[in-house]
């Protein structure tokens, strides 16, 4: 770079001059330190559901809940829809984290990851560059990981059985002991064997080593470099509030502390959660007077043992780098309309979707009760797609009387939803008839058979006091079925119905019980 002439650097433009001397750097090797990452927060909503607005496809996935459920953990290279609980000592299951995806990455049902209401924080990692996501399958004795390609300062690893040797660990360089389990802290020497200039060396022993023969192990190593990692240690005192500052230090996006001790499990923070809050990485809800805030040069901690023991020596690692995203959570089907007709001696289902995402088929079930189904037809899904798709088959042969039909979805990973169940009516003469149920959460009476003209629909309690009275005008004789909204404020009891119609009278009782 000395050597360009000044002279020749005011004709050049500016920009052009900037460009090259861009790839001048990257000719010689000096690059940006990075560890790109994304990270947030989702509420939860039951059902299997796609997280999308992440920014890049993902090549792992951690998610801890602010509730008392253990952290989960996912990559690229463990098989399609498994993860690892950090919480236990249990092998890979299935349900929670099911898929990585092009812009985030989809959930399953399981509480862990999915609870209706319960607040999520999760982190996205991206391969590369101070940043590696990779695997290796354990022998019985030392392996070595070299396709780094540079030392680790921390590491976070595990493997796929149900074995102590199998736990979700944390190696910290800073940390004399080196290693401890994030569901109990419990700590060991002897689980990282060595460091080398391009990875690591497991640790060859019965008990801790990672090594185990048949297991396959991943793991996601992180480097320290300038402005990106930062790892050191501090000695506990008594004093709330107290800054971490170290030197050099900037404003971190994630915070992991540990006191440096036996059996004190590591506890963390990310940039996305406010007020006095951390999180525990096993099954345990939100945590406070531990790291209390995340500062321009670094973070506070409080008195709580975990980030901070008052009489020993603690641990701590700061990273930044990241992208805090609001995220979409979506379940995989939108389902605009569903319905089912009477034509003619066919009943004709339809369903029209709005989006899908990693959608296998559809089931159409049937039923006679409302209650046992069963599938009289599957239909292959459309994967995924952000446009309007109408589906639609025929019952050829449906059962007399009232029939019900739903639409059972499932995934690609097995996760599947039941919308709203339809009924119709299949009659032959001019019978009217009735049921009670619900759809939408909203109970409704179900009226069936050839219904041209005025009905009257009288709902009582059982001391004869009115609830509901309304009349219905109909004048298509093609339609066969006609839902009544009863008032949604009805209180938990047994009502009478009366349903009149051109001199005919069907009466009954209803149950209505709300779970709160």
């Amino acid at each position: 770079l000395h050597s360009l002439p000044m002279s020749n650097l005011t004709n050049l433009n500016q920009h052009k001059y900037i460009i090259s001397l861009i790839g001048i750097l990257l000719c010689f090797g000096i690059t940006k330190a990075q560890i790109s990452f994304a990270f947030g927060e989702y509420t939860g909503n039951g059902s299997a559901s796609a997280i999308t607005g992440v920014g890049f496809e993902p090549d792992a996935v951690f998610i801890k809940a602010e509730a008392a459920s253990q952290a989960v953990i996912t990559t690229r290279d463990m098989p399609t829809g498994e993860t690892k609980g950090m919480g236990v000592q249990a092998a890979h299951t299935t349900g929670r984290i099911t898929t990585l995806d092009s812009d985030g990455f989809t959930l399953g049902t399981d509480v862990e990851v999915n609870d209706d209401g319960i607040v999520y924080q999760w982190m996205a990692f991206e391969d590369g560059g101070d940043l590696s996501i990779g695997t290796y399958s354990g022998t019985g004795s030392s392996v070595t990981i070299s396709a780094i390609g540079w030392q680790p300062e921390m590491i976070w690893y595990w493997g796929d059985g149900n074995h102590a040797r199998d736990d979700a660990t944390m190696y910290l360089k800073v940390n004399t002991e080196r290693c401890d389990r994030f569901r109990s802290g419990a700590r060991s020497t002897d689980m990282i064997g060595a460091l080398n200039s391009s990875g690591f060396t497991t640790g060859n022993h019965g008990t801790h080593g990672r090594d185990r023969s048949g297991a396959e192990y991943y793991y996601i190593a992180f480097n320290e470099a300038t402005g990106v990692l930062l790892d050191g240690g501090f000695t506990g005192n008594t004093t709330d509030g107290r800054a971490i500052n170290p030197s050099g230090g900037w404003q971190p996006d994630f915070v992991v502390c540990n006191a440096a001790i036996d059996n004190h499990r590591p506890i963390m923070r990310t940039a996305s959660m406010s007020g006095d809050e951390s999180l525990r990485f096993s099954a345990s809800g939100i945590a406070t007077n531990q790291i209390q805030s995340l500062t321009s040069t670094g973070f506070t901690i409080g008195t709580g043992a975990l980030a901070h023991d008052a009489y020993n020596a603690n641990d701590y690692v700061m990273m930044k780098g990241g992208t805090e995203q609001t995220v979409t959570i979506t379940l995989p089907i939108e389902l605009i309309k569903f319905d089912a007709r009477l034509e003619g001696e066919q009943v004709h289902i339809t369903w029209t979707t709005g989006s899908e995402i990693n959608n296998d088929f559809f089931q159409v079930e049937r039923s006679i009760n409302g209650i046992d189904f069963e599938i009289i037809e599957t239909v292959l899904g459309a994967g995924n797609s952000q446009e309007v798709i109408n589906y639609n088959t025929y019952d050829d042969l449906p059962p007399s009387g009232i029939v019900y039909y739903r639409i059972r979805q499932t995934d690609f990973d097995g996760e599947n939803a039941v919308f709203d169940v339809k009924s119709i009516y299949n009659g032959t003469n001019n019978h009217t008839d009735w049921v009670h149920a619900t759809e939408s959460g909203k109970h409704k009476l179900n009226i069936f058979g050839e219904l041209e003209g005025t009905f009257e629909v009288v709902v009582m309690d059982l001391n004869g006091k009115i609830v509901f009275n309304k009349n219905f005008l109909t004048t298509s004789r093609n339609k066969t079925s006609m839902l009544v909204t009863l008032p949604p404020d009805l209180k938990n009891a047994v009502y009478l119905v009366n349903i009149l119609h051109n001199g005919f009278q069907n009466s009954g009782k209803i149950l209505i019980r709300d779970l709160k």
